[in-house]
């Protein structure tokens, strides 16, 4: 299989793709372009929206309104608006880090990691806001918080924290929200590229972007087999999400950031949005379930 473009964007590192069931477009964003993407597939438009710090997650809250960590916290933000107000902010934070990738559970917790921009290895932490406001660390010596997600079939949650190359899948119990029993389910090689953004299908069938690898693997977690590829012109992958009508479309994002001058040429629509369809779909995106 290979993607196709949808969004020409060359985005510095596009990330946190997300479905918006209620008005059928993708919300994306550029992390260090600093940008939220709003992407409409009916009409294959790209509206783009500018902040003074960089975007790194997203999740709904309400028809106007979206959840997004920034670089050192949580912040709502409301469309029609155009306003932006905090929410909450790591005590512990470290001004080195910053956050990274994060998603709502199905029960509407919101689960969000951070990263070094130093590079610093187990420097970083995993945090899940509760529906009361209230955050709690799940995870410390985390290096790169990235792609997670939950199989809604079967009570489980995966993680991925990039450099460890592995994807490890925990028992989730979706009234507390509470994780244990951890599991590598698989571990990809250096050149494979790294783990990055992930989603999950409705088979349990894992998707995850390989930065690096130009890919994003289809993972059996049961069988621990990579068992097929989607192919993209863009060497760093970021993110992926399903969306579309009948959420069967795999919505992809690519970067741009570390790319040679030679690449850039070779790749001229990295950075771009780009999609692919299946013929088994994913999930409507959990929206925040608290009250703010």
């Amino acid at each position: 299989m290979e993607a196709v473009l949808e969004a020409d964007t060359r985005a510095v590192i596009g990330e946190g793709p997300l479905w918006d069931e209620e008005k059928k477009c993708l919300y994306w964003v550029d992390i260090l372009g600093s940008r939220l993407h709003v992407f409409d597939p009916a009409e294959k438009e790209n509206h783009t929206v500018s902040f003074k710090s960089f975007v790194t997650s997203l999740a709904k809250y309400s028809s106007d309104e979206l959840i997004m960590t920034m670089k050192d916290g949580f912040y709502l933000y409301h469309l029609r608006e155009n306003k932006l107000t905090p929410i909450k902010q790591p005590e512990d934070m470290d001004k080195s880090l910053r956050f990274n990738d994060g998603k709502c559970d199905p029960s509407g917790r919101l689960w969000a990691g951070t990263t070094s921009m130093e590079g610093k290895q187990e420097a970083a932490s995993f945090y899940r806001l509760e529906a009361d406001g209230g955050l709690v660390k799940i995870k410390d010596n985390v290096s790169t918080s990235n792609g997670l997600d939950w199989d809604r079939k079967r009570q489980l949650m995966y993680y991925i924290d990039t450099p460890t190359q592995e994807i490890v899948c925990y028992q989730y119990d979706p009234d507390s929200g509470d994780v244990s029993n951890p599991e590598t389910v698989y571990r990809f090689q250096e050149s494979d590229g790294s783990p990055d953004g992930m989603t999950i299908d409705r088979d349990g069938m894992l998707w995850v972007a390989l930065f690096g690898g130009g890919r994003v693997a289809k993972i059996d977690p049961f069988q621990k087999k990579w068992i097929d590829s989607i192919m993209v012109p863009a060497k760093y992958v970021t993110c992926c999400a399903f969306g579309g009508e009948d959420l069967k479309t795999l919505y992809i994002t690519t970067a741009t950031e570390q790319m040679t001058e030679t690449e850039r040429y070779n790749q001229p629509h990295a950075g771009g949005l780009f999609s692919v369809r299946l013929t088994t779909g994913g999930y409507v995106p959990a929206p925040f379930s608290g009250t703010l």
